[in-house]
């Protein structure tokens, strides 16, 4: 496999006959903000623009965080001081210059601190530069990874080939690193820890802060994860973890020489340090692709396969000859990998081909589907995936939901994608169901497109099963009721609502209906996995009177989708129709990352009087309530689930959908530590069913249960003790569906 290098310095030349300043390097800006970070590792950061003879320049560095002094020094190309500035005005620390240029040429911008070598402070600020006087035109020359990377968080700067490190714990929860790479490039980043307590998560993400990491391979001390580049440009690596803590090293490396398209043929060269070479090419779902290797060389058989981003091989075939060709239908849109070997392990050459014959849309089963309608169907292994096709324009918010049918072990699976079935968005489950939907899609263009009802799986998934799929379009419509709540806001941050009601009962994407009728109608941004253009959530009451008593309402800023930043919100509070407490943006509310806002309302009578309670404070909650109320993890029959019980955290919880007559098997096993783990299965209302402690060998909960009626069961994992329990470490809650029926239940 070839391993190629990226040089940070290897960027075009930003200086006349230099692309550093004082050893350090210059990024090119255009006009417009950036964000920086100072600290005592990077004092300062430097850039250039360039400016015409009589433009003027307005540089502004404004601190966004920290307790920065900012000081701006603008330079000649020549690196001579034209001007610098501290305080831009009595009563501000911002730095501000504005300089008008006698000549035209490359001007160098130096952001750093007040006493830039001795000072202390410290923080993110973001620069300004406005240009006015003389309209240059745009530079389409410039090569994107001589600007700076702008991701507004602290992060150090990783080359392929190099090692990075860090660590994450309860106080640094994540850690950041930038990439520079070509469009095309595949890259894996392989993270190294010696911990067993840790459970990392590693994430590639693009300028947008999307995770383009889709797929991961996972060992004990190592996990890798897999990106194709879209694009030439800067790329951040978001480490982090489930749980645990710990030290740990990173290393990125290209393991794709080049890219092939369809009908191309590429001439290789296989050298005896590198048998296997890789290839990248894009294809998308029911193509069938041929791929051809052949070499002069009599004496040696090639070998070529097909393998998508995590490795899984989908075809390959050794020569019996000096030629080897393999097939394979493409099970999902989106970028694949060839790889070509000589088994002989010497230098020679050899030539690659690749042909793809895309999906003819027109021989398949496909009906057609309009907006604000609603479709049936049946998932099975002779038709894994339906396909409909409705026409849209741009700007058209279209939201596409897909529920299985009473009876039905179908796990849905939505994907829509363009008239060429380029995937555009995809959902598996929606909050703590199994159900999926896409939520107020903005579509990019007129045309025809493709919503792809599936399993998870696809074709080789096993759940089979009716289902009822809806497609709308347009604004959410709120349901009315009588006592509703409803929060939007702006971007792609997973805000989630929750309201507990007077019986104690809380309306969440976990616990999405309660029996005292609460409803929650829509879910924006779970997870942060189908981010929607206009996020909303409405809960509500149904009918014409809501229980009496007070309802708490959080809104909780729960998982940063992008960048860690505020995010303010409208919250509308109504009773038969009738606003009873309103938040909007213009009172100037935002939450940080963890934050939630708390208000409570009352109802007086079940009809018309209601009284606010409490209009509003912030709090950041505890570990153990982010755990106790934050909501139930999914998780399913046949899965395994690992989980941390810590003096700060002594309790989670988890839930399933169990079926009347289902036998289910629990088991919370000790991984770390001394933990002494209990398990506890509730009903829906959180009444206790069957508790076990030490059911299996040595401390390790074990308990069977016939299900009684088909609804929600929640699962708690603690310790012995529980609050005032000490033993704490890791442990893997596994729920398995046993044959058979009528087994008594273990109860301690």
């Amino acid at each position: 496999m070839i391993i190629a290098i990226l040089s940070f310095g290897a960027v075009r030349p930003l200086l006349a006959q230099d692309d550093t300043f004082d050893g350090q390097s210059v990024f090119r800006i255009l006009p417009g903000n950036i964000e920086g970070n100072i600290n005592d590792n990077t004092p300062r950061w430097l850039y250039s623009f360039e400016l015409a003879a009589g433009q003027t320049a307005t540089i502004d560095m404004i601190t966004t965080s920290g307790d920065l002094d900012p000081f701006l020094t603008l330079y000649s190309e020549q690196t001579d001081v034209l001007a610098d500035n501290d305080d831009a005005e009595s009563g501000t620390r911002n730095s501000r210059i504005i300089y008008t240029a006698d000549e035209a040429g490359l001007y160098i911008i130096e952001a750093t601190r007040f006493e830039q070598i001795s000072g202390t402070s410290a923080g993110t600020y973001r620069l300004s530069l406005n240009l006015t006087g003389i309209d240059l035109g745009p530079d389409t020359n410039i090569d994107p990874l001589s600007i700076p990377p702008q991701f507004g968080v602290t992060f150090q700067l990783l080359e392929f080939e190099q090692f990075g490190t860090g660590r994450v714990d309860g106080e640094t929860e994540n850690q950041y690193f930038v990439l520079g790479g070509q469009q095309g490039d595949f890259v894996q980043v392989v993270m190294s820890y010696n911990d067993d307590t840790l459970t990392p998560l590693l994430r590639i993400r693009n300028s947008e802060l999307t995770v383009i990491s889709r797929v991961t391979q996972s060992e004990a001390g190592t996990l890798t994860v897999y990106a194709t580049l879209p694009q030439t440009g800067w790329y951040l690596l978001d480490v982090g973890r489930e749980s645990g803590a710990g030290d740990f090293t990173l290393y990125a490396s290209r393991i794709a020489d080049a890219v092939i398209s369809s009908g191309d043929t590429l001439d290789g060269q296989w050298r005896r340090d590198t048998p296997e070479i890789s290839y990248i090419f894009n294809a998308t779902i029911g193509d069938r692709v041929f791929v051809t290797a052949t070499t002069e060389n009599s004496a040696i058989q090639p070998e070529v396969a097909v393998y998508d981003l995590a490795l899984n091989e989908l075809a390959s075939r050794q020569a019996t000859d000096n030629e080897a060709r393999v097939r394979a239908i493409i099970p999902r849109s989106g970028p694949y990998i060839i790889q070509v070997r000589n088994p002989e392990q010497t230098a020679d050459t050899f030539a690659l081909n690749l042909r793809r014959i895309p999906l003819d849309i027109n021989k398949l089963k496909v009906e057609n589907a309009a907006y604000n309608k609603n479709f049936k169907g049946t998932i099975n292994g002779d038709n894994p995936i339906i396909y409909y096709r409705f026409d849209g324009k741009a700007g058209d918010l279209v939201s596409i939901q897909m529920q299985y049918a009473e009876g039905a072990t179908l796990d849905p699976y939505i994907i829509l994608t363009d008239g060429s079935l380029n995937e555009l968005a995809f959902n598996d489950n929606v909050g703590a169901t199994s159900n999926a939907r896409i939520s107020q899609y903005a579509l990019p263009a007129d045309g025809i497109y493709y919503i792809l009802a599936t399993r998870a799986g696809l074709a080789e998934g096993t759940t089979t099963g009716a289902f009822d799929l809806q497609l709308t379009v347009g604004q959410f419509t709120p349901t009315p009721g009588a006592l509703t709540v409803t929060l939007t806001w702006e971007g792609d941050a997973d805000l989630n609502l929750f309201v507990r009601s007077p019986s104690g009962q809380t309306v969440s994407w976990s616990t999405p209906q309660t029996d005292d009728g609460g409803i929650l109608q829509i879910d924006s941004n779970t997870g942060c996995q189908t981010p929607t253009a206009a996020p909303v959530e409405h809960i509500y009451w149904p009918g014409a009177t809501a229980p009496v008593g007070t309802y708490t309402i959080w809104v909780w800023y729960q998982e940063v989708c992008r960048v860690p930043e505020p995010v303010t919100f409208d919250l509308r509070v109504t009773m038969d129709g009738e606003d009873v407490l309103i938040i909007s943006p213009e009172d100037n509310i935002s939450l940080e990352p963890d934050e939630r806002y708390e208000a409570a309302v009352r109802v007086i009578e079940p009809e018309s009087i209601s009284a606010v309670v409490n209009a509003g404070t912030i709090t950041v909650p505890s570990a153990q309530q982010r755990a106790s109320q934050g909501g139930d993890t999914l998780i399913t029959y046949g899965q395994t689930i690992t989980g941390t019980i810590t003096d700060e955290v002594y309790a989670l919880f988890y839930q399933f959908q169990g079926q009347a007559g289902d036998v289910i098997s629990l088991r919370a096993e000790q991984i770390t530590g001394n933990l002494d783990p209990i398990v506890v299965l509730r009903d829906a209302n959180e009444q206790n069913l069957v508790i076990n402690d030490d059911g299996g060998e040595g401390h390790n909960a074990t308990l069977t249960y016939e299900i009684p009626e088909t609804g929600r069961y929640i699962v708690a994992v603690t310790r012995y003790g529980l609050r005032d329990g000490s033993t704490t470490g890791d442990f893997r809650l596994s729920l398995t569906r046993e044959e058979g029926s009528g087994v008594t239940e273990t109860q301690d």
